[in-house]
C-alpha cells in the first residue's frame, strides 16, 4: 500500500532559489512522496510544483518599480498566504526574497501556528538588521545556512535554530554543474 503524500508548501521568489529549491527537493523526493504547492519557477515545477503565479512577477528592481507596484505585491503575499493555509501543508519551506517570503510566513505561521516553517538561505541578518534574527523566532523553526558563520549568529542573536548546509553554488562548481 503507497504512503500519502507529504504535502510541502514552497516559495522561491527567484531563479537562484528556484534552482536551490529545486535540489532540496530531490533530496526529500528520496525519503517520502512529496506534494509540492507555492510559488516558483520551472526548476520546482519539475517536481511537480503547483505556482499559485510566475515567480518573475516579484522580480522589481529599483524604487519606482516597488512604489507602482506595491498594492499588488501586498495582495500577493495575503492570496499566497491564504491558500498555503488553505492547502494545509504539513512543512513550510521559504528560500530567499525575504521581503515577500518572511511576510508570507509570518501570516502563515499565525493562522498555523504548529506548522514547522524552514528557512532556506538566510536573509544577510550579519550585513544589516541583525534585530530579524531574534524576531525570526517568532515565525521560523529552523535556518538552513550556507554560509558557516551563521549558525554562531543567530545563536549569539537569540533566533531560531539554524544548521549550515552548505553552498549550493560553490558545490556545484566543485562538481561542474554550472
Amino acid at each position: 500500500m503507497k504512503s500519502e503524500k507529504r504535502k510541502i508548501a514552497i516559495i522561491a521568489g527567484e531563479v537562484s532559489g528556484d534552482k536551490i529549491g529545486s535540489d532540496l527537493v530531490s533530496e526529500i523526493a528520496l525519503v517520502n512522496d512529496i506534494d509540492l504547492y507555492g510559488v516558483g519557477g520551472e526548476e520546482l515545477a519539475k517536481h511537480g510544483l503547483r505556482s499559485l503565479f510566475p515567480y518573475e512577477e516579484l522580480s522589481i528592481i529599483g524604487v519606482w518599480d516597488i512604489i507602482k507596484n506595491i498594492f499588488t505585491l501586498r495582495k500577493r503575499v495575503n492570496s499566497t498566504a491564504k491558500s498555503i493555509v488553505a492547502y494545509k501543508p504539513e512543512l513550510l519551506i521559504i528560500i530567499d526574497s525575504p521581503e515577500f517570503t518572511h511576510r508570507v510566513a509570518k501570516k502563515v505561521k499565525k493562522a498555523m501556528p504548529n506548522l514547522s516553517v524552514i528557512n532556506y538561505v538566510s536573509p544577510t541578518i550579519w550585513f544589516w538588521r541583525q534585530g530579524r534574527g531574534r524576531e525570526m523566532s517568532e515565525y521560523i523553526t529552523h535556518v538552513l545556512s550556507i554560509y558557516p558563520f551563521e549558525p554562531a549568529l543567530y545563536k549569539k542573536l537569540n533566533g531560531p535554530p539554524c544548521t549550515y548546509v552548505g553552498n549550493p553554488l560553490f558545490e556545484n562548481i566543485l562538481n561542474n554543474k554550472l
